[in-house]
């Protein structure tokens, strides 16, 4: 895959699903694919990058990569980027709230803020999987049901591979 070929498949796949532009594309040494808006310089409107991982890009035939790109930017389209936002904050929130429940041990306050996290990563879990399956669903308007699930399959194998691979070379 050379950049021309993908910004050029980037541009098509994002007009068809009505997309917003992505401003960045960032190749990386991972096994994944993500993007991520965040505030223009002046904070009038957003910017968005697109990260996509050499290997992962590697481990796909072409039509598979674009099935990655294609549910990457259904993720941009449905405003998903700005949500993670506000998840990764209620985490770090919960985490906060972990380790004051921590000091005091076997308390009211301890037993109600277990709760609380317990109750908010199950919605934020729920939330997540929600968000993947419309991404999916919306994906489909570009790859076919086949390509899309091949593209999960050999990538999470390409994946393990991977993994195996580093924890192998550094026993």
């Amino acid at each position: 895959w050379s950049s021309d070929v993908c910004s050029s498949d980037l541009d098509r796949i994002g007009e068809a699903l009505g997309a917003p532009r992505v401003h960045r594309l960032v190749l990386s040494h991972g096994m994944s694919a993500s993007i991520c808006s965040r505030r223009s310089w002046l904070l009038f409107g957003w910017r968005h990058s697109l990260e996509l991982g050499l290997p992962l890009l590697r481990a796909l035939p072409p039509e598979e990569a674009r099935a990655v790109i294609a549910h990457e930017l259904a993720h941009l389209r449905q405003g998903d980027t700005r949500a993670r936002r506000m998840i990764y904050r209620a985490h770090a929130l919960w985490g906060t709230l972990d380790r004051v429940a921590r000091k005091h041990p076997d308390g009211w306050l301890e037993r109600r803020i277990r709760s609380m996290t317990r109750h908010g990563t199950e919605i934020s879990r729920r939330d997540s999987l929600r968000r993947e399956m419309r991404a999916d669903r919306m994906c489909l308007r570009i790859v076919s049901a086949s390509v899309l699930g091949r593209a999960l399959v050999r990538g999470t194998i390409a994946d393990r591979q991977m993994g195996e691979r580093l924890r192998a070379t550094f026993r």
